[in-house]
């Protein structure tokens, strides 16, 4: 009988748990759910098209430098990286734009786009590719660099199915902070 209330409150809750559906436009977004229940999509601000044209003309290295800097989180147990399907990928040039607006805007934002009991994520949008912030917390969750990029890195080395001219969707979860990193070649992040 015992497992029977716990199959009814997980399927209770997953009936309840669904992601949010990434707007069409370019751009770093805060999404969420207001007070009604409804979801919405806030533009915080547009893709710089001076930081577009530089990442056009120059190659953002993929090598150790990046992967040096700023990486010492000490995740909880259970955290941990997973990739979408072999199949799921966006173009590298769309994911360079989209993570170099996500991490400009994680630093700036830190203070604004908490995850809170509405706001449930922060994401940069650059054609086929979001990459984003989820929290799944009411107390709220700040975007944190550090964190990003140590996300970035235990997802990069985890899903490579792209090659070289393409990124495979992948995410760092951290259940007891209740919030995950990555990115994905979807119309919905934080199901």
């Amino acid at each position: 009988m015992h497992h029977q209330k716990v199959l009814a409150s997980l399927l209770a809750l997953a009936a309840t748990t669904y992601g949010l559906k990434v707007p069409e436009g370019d751009g770093v977004w805060g999404l969420g759910i207001d007070e009604t229940g409804e979801e919405y999509h806030e533009l915080i601000q547009p893709l710089d098209d001076k930081l577009v044209e530089k990442i056009k003309r120059e190659t953002i290295p993929e090598g150790d430098d990046w992967q040096e800097l700023d990486r010492r989180v000490s995740w909880p147990g259970g955290s941990s990286g997973t990739c979408g399907p072999v199949t799921e990928t966006a173009p590298l040039l769309d994911w360079n734009i989209a993570t170099s607006h996500f991490e400009s805007s994680c630093a700036a934002t830190s203070g604004h786009i908490k995850g809170d009991n509405h706001h449930r994520a922060v994401i940069a949008k650059s054609g086929d590719i979001t990459v984003f912030m989820c929290s799944y917390s009411k107390k709220g969750n700040p975007c944190q660099v550090d964190e990003w990029r140590d996300a970035r890195y235990q997802v990069e080395n985890l899903c490579r199915a792209g090659g070289d001219n393409a990124k495979q969707s992948g995410w760092f979860s951290v259940p007891k902070w209740n919030k995950s990193y990555g990115w994905q070649a979807t119309d919905e992040v934080c199901g």
